[in-house]
């Protein structure tokens, strides 16, 4: 007599939320798990910041998140386990940049009189005019 069995690798959903530093949540993240062979699963959060991914091996991962004016979030070492918990993904405010472009053709302010608006008041004019 043979007896055939068969091992089903067993698969988890993982589920996960995404917020910000203080806790607010941020919806439409975009989170791709990527398995140690490659292989990519995608979802994006909702709009209370909660995501899952279905049927996914027990094992370890790279998971990222990135949602525009965030810095891209990045955990190289996750592991899945066959009973996963709620995972928190918290991003960080992205820095902003400000580049001035300075012209040295741009017009530059006079400190000659009669290039200049000139005004005088007195004290009795300031008191005297309509607030």
């Amino acid at each position: 007599m043979v007896l055939a069995t068969t091992l089903y690798a067993q698969t988890v959903t993982l589920r996960g939320q995404v917020v910000d530093e203080v806790g607010a949540v941020i919806p439409n993240a975009e989170i791709t798990l990527t398995s140690k062979d490659g292989k990519e699963r995608t979802a994006k959060s909702g709009v209370t910041g909660e995501f899952s991914i279905p049927n996914i091996p027990a094992g370890v991962y790279k998971l990222t998140s990135s949602f525009q004016g965030f810095q891209p979030y990045f955990n190289n070492e996750l592991t899945v386990p066959v009973q996963a918990g709620l995972l928190t993904v918290t991003m960080m405010v992205a820095t902003v940049n400000v580049v001035e472009d300075v012209n040295a053709n741009s017009q530059i302010v006079s400190t000659e009189p009669d290039q200049n608006i000139e005004c005088h008041y007195s004290r009795r004019g300031i008191y005297q005019e309509p607030a």
